[in-house]
């Protein structure tokens, strides 16, 4: 017991220090918008504050109301509930201290569910659920869990998976002599699963992968003898499987691309049908796992750090190259499955480490996401790759002690700098994308979401330091012409660039990258990929147009772009495009022409202009209301 308990101290320890640089970082990305939108405030009065903290936590699945009162707690406790949001980033100690103890507990619940897989096999041990539990807590792929504090939702759900399987196991399972467990125990080893589940379900939707990861582990604690499994289990799996399969299912038709709402959203990210889209999107995850995360997780310190560009290219063709590295990656898949049997058969407990991987996966193939390179995504499957070594890596430092023991100990010290390193890149955005941009100066992505972020801190200091804030609005310039020097028809840095440029009065300059704004989105609209997005995208550039050649006294030409915009949609129409989606843009961009028209003063151009297109877009709603509503002078 008391190398355990060291065992354990030595751990929490290396990885408070590992990540001590994260514990007063900024709150960054999604935080923000959690803050401005006040789910996280509470209200004044004290008597109603329980009242409101009890209703976040009815919201249990739906909007993952137990996090959301957790972060209300956290800025309960850390005083800034009566605060102004740009006040706010001095109370972040609460939160991220509270992501590091969920972290640490998370990972102590890995220590301790492999101290008992140990005795389970007779050989009661300290080292493997160490080295387990040491690479679990200090890789750095779980560093954005731990760092952001909107990521939270991932390691919460996963902490109290593990003490869920914990109870199952300890319960249910067999014990270290192979006797079965009286059905009372078991009962309540069943309940301590569902427990966990529940709790983690009302985190995250990954949530739903914890009980097939505790019954796929008490299927191993069986140590390879299928009869005695089936001799005590073959009632509860007659009843339990179907009703688990129902939920499964009832959950992947609301929430996963297996839905109505979500197979339309993927087939316009990928401009495709339905039946196209659906292989094309889990061919893609599949090859950004074996490319991204699978490389990461084995080697931290190459040059694949997944948040460098979240959204990588879609495969929207399997045929040819594509589909042979899929064919490739798939095999690999069937490789590892095999291996998982093998071990099984053997009574090892690498192959459940494997099964934990696979089950961890499975969310983000098929949940509804585009920014699947996250690091966060990987955190669940990270308990299963560290189950999947731990014994293997303590067995090789038992036969060579001194060799493969140093080796050891230069890994985890590596790992724990390399998420030292990782932490203090998460102090703020602007450091994140610094690295980024390090690690892939090719890419255009990273100077774009760094200068979105300097944006950001130049609202902050504007108001008190105009000189800092002109520095830093130049420097944001300069990110954006060097995104677009890496990718000229990046369509983002376009917008963004146009946008600060008449934010800082050049009106002449900020002309010329609206319309290359527009143009691109335009070009990556044809290709039918995000159509959604490049669609609004065009009508907001449209009108900001408008806006900046009104102010220029060029109001001739901003009826020109309008009617630019109008003729895309109504030529896509008539080429075959989707009739919603462009119907719906030519509408709102001849509404904001006639709005537009309205006021410069030529209110006959802008009752013709609505008339036109009622004669291209018949009975449409909105526009007869508009002409309805526009007065003579």
């Amino acid at each position: 017991m008391r190398k355990h308990l060291l065992a354990l101290a030595l751990l929490c320890l290396a990885t408070w220090l590992a990540y001590r640089p994260a514990l007063h970082g900024e709150f960054q990305f999604d935080d923000a918008m959690g803050i401005e939108r006040g789910g996280w405030y509470l209200p004044k009065d004290p008597d109603k504050r329980l009242q409101a903290w009890l209703g976040t936590l009815s919201l249990w699945g739906e909007n993952r109301g137990l996090v959301t009162a957790s972060y209300q707690l956290n800025l309960w406790v850390a005083g800034g509930n009566d605060m102004k949001f740009l006040d706010l980033n001095r109370t972040t100690g609460p939160f991220h201290a509270f992501n590091l103890g969920l972290h640490l507990l998370g990972s102590a619940g890995l220590y301790a569910l492999l101290a008992w897989m140990a005795r389970r096999r007779g050989r009661p041990d300290w080292l493997a659920p160490f080295l387990g539990a040491a690479l679990f807590a200090l890789h750095p792929l779980a560093t954005e869990s731990v760092a952001y504090i909107s990521a939270r939702t991932g390691t919460m759900a996963a902490c109290f998976g593990i003490w869920g399987i914990l109870g199952l196991l300890a319960f249910a399972a067999p014990g270290p002599d192979g006797k079965s467990r009286h059905p009372l125990s078991r009962i309540l080893g069943f309940f301590l699963l569902a427990l966990g589940s529940f709790l983690a379900i009302g985190c995250k939707e990954t949530g739903w992968m914890i009980p097939p990861m505790g019954l796929a582990a008490l299927f191993w604690s069986y140590l390879g003898d299928s009869r005695a499994f089936w001799r005590d289990w073959w009632i509860g799996a007659a009843v339990g499987v179907p009703v688990f399969g129902v939920v499964i299912l009832m959950w992947a038709e609301r929430r996963t691309i297996f839905s109505d709402n979500f197979l339309w959203q993927y087939a316009s990210a990928y401009g495709m049908r339905p039946s196209r889209a659906l292989p094309c999107h889990v061919a893609t995850q599949l090859n950004v796992w074996w490319t991204t995360h699978l490389p990461h997780a084995l080697l931290p310190w190459g040059p694949w750090h997944p948040t460098v560009d979240p959204n990588p290219p879609m495969l929207r063709d399997l045929s040819g190259g594509v589909l042979g590295l899929i064919s490739v990656e798939a095999l690999g898949v069937l490789v590892l499955c095999l291996l998982a049997w093998r071990s099984w058969r053997k009574g090892g407990w690498g192959g459940l480490g494997l099964v934990w991987i696979f089950l961890g996966v499975i969310p983000v193939s098929f949940a509804a996401l585009l920014d699947i390179t996250a690091e966060r995504h990987a955190y669940l499957p990270l308990l299963g790759a560290a189950l999947a070594v731990a014994f293997p890596l303590a067995a090789a430092a038992r036969r060579r002690r001194i060799l493969v023991g140093a080796g050891l100990a230069m890994i985890l010290t590596g790992l724990g700098v390399l998420t030292f390193q990782r932490s203090v890149q998460w102090d703020t955005e602007v450091a994140l994308w610094r690295a980024a941009i390090r690690d892939a100066p090719q890419k255009p992505r990273p100077y774009y979401n760094m200068a979105k972020s300097l944006a950001r801190v130049y609202r902050q200091i504007a108001p008190e330091d105009p000189v800092g804030a002109g520095r830093v609005a130049l420097r944001a310039d300069r990110l954006l012409r060097q995104a677009l020097k890496a990718s000229p028809s990046f369509h983002l840095a376009h917008g963004a660039l146009a946008r600060g440029l008449e934010f800082l009065g050049r009106g002449e300059e900020a002309v010329g990258e609206y319309r290359l704004a527009i143009r691109a989105h335009a070009a990556a609209l044809r290709t039918g990929e995000a159509a959604s997005l490049h669609a609004s995208q065009i009508l907001l550039h449209t009108e900001s147009l408008a806006r900046c050649l009104h102010a220029l006294g060029r109001d001739g030409e901003a009826e020109q772009d309008f009617r630019w915009a109008i003729s895309y949609h109504l030529d896509a129409l008539r080429n075959g495009a989707p009739a919603t989606l462009h119907a719906t843009q030519a509408a709102l961009t001849i509404r904001n022409l006639s709005r537009f028209l309205k006021g410069t003063g030529k209110h006959a151009a802008a009752r013709q202009a609505l008339r036109d297109g009622l004669r291209w877009l018949p009975d449409c709603r909105p526009l007869l209301d508009e002409l309805n509503a526009l007065q003579d002078p």
